[in-house]
Parts: C-alpha cells; sequence; structure tokens
C-alpha cells in the first residue's frame, strides 16, 4: 500500500499505520496534529520518506512516533516545530533514521525509550530542546549526524554496547556528547566514541558519569569549551588518541585510575596542567 503526497492538518490524530506491514508513505505533508502527525504501532516494514510532521500541538505530540515496530525507514523528512519530540521511538528494533531534518522541537529531536540495532546516521538537528537522546538500548548506530545547539547534543543515559562515530555536534547548553546521566546516577557499557567533534559547548565538550563502565572513547576532538573538554568519572572508561584544545579549564579531567590508552593530546586550554590523571602530549 502507498500513500502519496497530499496533506493532513489540524486532527487528533494525523496518519497512523497500526499492525500495518509494507506500506510506503511519499512525500505527505502532516501538521498541527494534536497528538502527533504520524505513528507507526505494532508495524514492520514501512517506509517513510520525504515528508513532514510539523508542529504538533499537545505537550505528548511528536513529528513521528515509533512503538513496537520493526524494520522501519525514515528517509529524507523534516520534523520541526513538535511540542514535545521529532522522533520518538519506544520498544522498536532495526530502523534506519537517515538524512532528516530535525528543528526546532520542545525537547529531543530523536529520543529512544528502549530499542536496539537503530541505525541514526547523516541527520541534521538544529535547535531543538536537546539532540539525540537513547535511553535503554543497545547496539545502536549514532554516525555522521550534525548536531547545533541544543542541551546535550548527543546523550546516552543508560544504553549497552552502542556507537557513535564521525558526528559534529556545535555549541550545545551543556555537555557535547555524555554517557549517563547524573540524576539520577545513570549509566551504560561497553559503548564506544570515536572520532566526533565538539565545538564550543557551554560546560563539558566529552562526559562519561561514573556509572557507565568500559566504555571507549577514540580520536575525538573537542575544542572550545567553557570548562572542561573531556570530563570523565568512570575509571573503567578508555582514552586513546583524543585531543583537546583551547577549552576554558582543563583538557582532559579524568578521575584516578582511568585506563589510559596513549596517545593524548591537549593543548591551549585554560588551566595550565592541560590534563588531569592521564598523560597528554
Amino acid at each position: 500500500m502507498t500513500v502519496k503526497r497530499g496533506s493532513v492538518r489540524e486532527f487528533e490524530g494525523g496518519i497512523l499505520a497500526f499492525k500495518a506491514h509494507n506500506v510506503r508513505l511519499l512525500g505527505v505533508s502532516t501538521s498541527r496534529n494534536r497528538f502527533g502527525n504520524i505513528g507507526v504501532a505494532n508495524s514492520t516494514r514501512i517506509l517513510v520518506r520525504n515528508c513532514s510532521g510539523d508542529r504538533s500541538t499537545s505537550r505528548e505530540g511528536n513529528g513521528l512516533g515509533l512503538f513496537d515496530s520493526h524494520h522501519i525507514r525514515v528517509l529524507h523528512s523534516s520534523f520541526r516545530g513538535n511540542v514535545h519530540v521529532g522522533i520518538k521511538a519506544i520498544g522498536s528494533t532495526n530502523n534506519v533514521i537517515k538524512g532528516n531534518l530535525l528543528s526546532r522541537n520542545g525537547d529531543e529531536g530523536f529520543l529512544m525509550e528502549g530499542g536496539a540495532g537503530f541505525r541514526i546516521k547523516r541527520n541534521r538537528l538544529v535547535r531543538n530542546g536537546a539532540g539525540i537522546t537513547l535511553g535503554p538500548g543497545t547496539r545502536n548506530v549514532i554516525t555522521r549526524n550534525r548536531v547545533f545547539r541544543g542541551r546535550d547534543g548527543i546523550r546516552i543515559e543508560k544504553g549497552h554496547r552502542n556507537l557513535v562515530a564521525h558526528n559534529l555536534v556545535v555549541r550545545t547548553r551543556r555537555a557535547g556528547i555524555r554517557l549517563g546521566i547524573k540524576h539520577p546516577f545513570l549509566g551504560g557499557a561497553h559503548n564506544v566514541v570515536r572520532r566526533n567533534l565538539v565545538r564550543d559547548s557551554r560546560v563539558d565538550g566529552f562526559v562519561v558519569v561514573k556509572k557507565d563502565r568500559h566504555s571507549l572513547l577514540k580520536r575525538n576532538i573537542a575544542k572550545g569549551a567553557g570548562d572542561d573538554g573531556f570530563d570523565i568519572e568512570s575509571r573503567s572508561t578508555t582514552l586513546t588518541s583524543n585531543h583537546a584544545v583551547h577549552n576554558g579549564d582543563l583538557g582532559i579531567e579524568a578521575v584516578p585510575g582511568v585506563n589510559d590508552g596513549g596517545g593524548n593530546k591537549a593543548s591551549g586550554n585554560g588551566n595550565p596542567l592541560q590534563c588531569l590523571n592521564i598523560v597528554c602530549g
């Protein structure tokens, strides 16, 4: 089944695919629907391409919601100005979110509350409440996204074996990329953060909280953060070949006993020590 072009506006809900299979939404515009513009629930193999879901009006309103759905592809679409979230996923697996614009949504641009096997790549997230947030989530790939402003740019609250790679995060109000959250103290394990560039975060560039376990940060760059380039609170974190430059305080602030993988560099940071509890060239 294919739904092509047209628009749906100012209803309680826009478009809902429920227990659907092999449905395509192509070039459909949805806006100002109260509880959500596009919803996909208990469905498989749905394609959403070149669509829009803008300005849902209730506190729970999303641009696109994925609920217990699998093998969904959301491509080259836009989700802007929704009161809650641009794209929200709950209990869904093996989905692709690629090449979308998520802008000025009240909370996150993309929010996952339980899921696995997502490929979140080449999206542009601009001036959302926050960028990309994963709650419980396993083996997701977040790569080559561009995140501008918001609270945290990319945050993995309690995920395991996720990959965050080749992303650009600019001018967030708190951290650029964060593993775990402090209130309450939550963290995941065995996440890999590599080859990301974080610029001009108001607080820290990269943060790993105490509860996160055995994660790897490799070949990342933190530049121009208001506080530390890297703030590492977990001793089981491994830091390898990261670079911190022109940050307000330390380039890398790590707790005693952190795993030093070597090759880390820091220069031009506000604190003359440059790094704490790790060797920096």
